[in-house]
């Protein structure tokens, strides 16, 4: 085993002086190192794109997301826009409603004044006619009155005349 392990010793230091005395294995350990050098910064370029690849994809996926966020928040502003219109415009038509239901409630009310008035009018107007009608007839029973007086006092001067008559008759009959 010792001499084996010697065996193995002489091998590795032939080996290393063959190698050490010879220019094309130097020359190919360099170029055994360079490629190793290189394929390790290949290695790492590919890592380096990789996570560039990785990188930028991951930022595609966060500009995804942002713009589908922005879409959405767009549309709900959207969608909050045309609700505030819709309102504003029921708002509208609800204020035009009512200025329409007030303007035909102040035409009802003005033909139901008039109305009222006509109606007043009328009563009044029957009320002085009632009244002249009165005054009329007050008037026509005075004058029948003065007249009924008159007559009842022309009655009274001829019955006291004629008493006056025949009490001198009577006078007269007696002397």
């Amino acid at each position: 085993m010792a001499s084996l392990k010697i065996m193995d010793e002489r091998k590795r230091k032939e080996v290393e002086r063959i190698c050490s005395q010879s220019d094309e294995l130097k020359d190919l350990q360099k170029k055994i190192m360079s490629a190793y050098q290189n394929k390790e910064r290949a290695a790492q370029i590919t890592e380096k794109q990789y996570r560039q690849q990785v990188s930028l994809e991951q930022d595609t996926q966060i500009d995804k997301i942002m713009l589908r966020t922005k879409e959405i928040q767009d549309q709900i502003q959207r969608e909050s826009e045309e609700a505030r219109k819709i309102d504003r415009l029921d708002n509208k038509n609800a204020i035009q409603t009512q200025i329409v239901d007030r303007k035909q409630l102040e035409v009802e009310a003005q033909e139901e004044y008039l109305k009222e008035r006509d109606q007043v009018d009328a009563i009044i107007q029957r009320m002085i006619s009632e009244d002249r009608e009165m005054a009329r007839i007050q008037n026509l029973k005075m004058q029948q009155a003065q007249a009924d007086m008159i007559l009842s006092m022309n009655e009274k001067r001829a019955l006291d005349k004629r008493q006056q008559e025949m009490e001198a008759y009577e006078n007269e009959m007696v002397r």
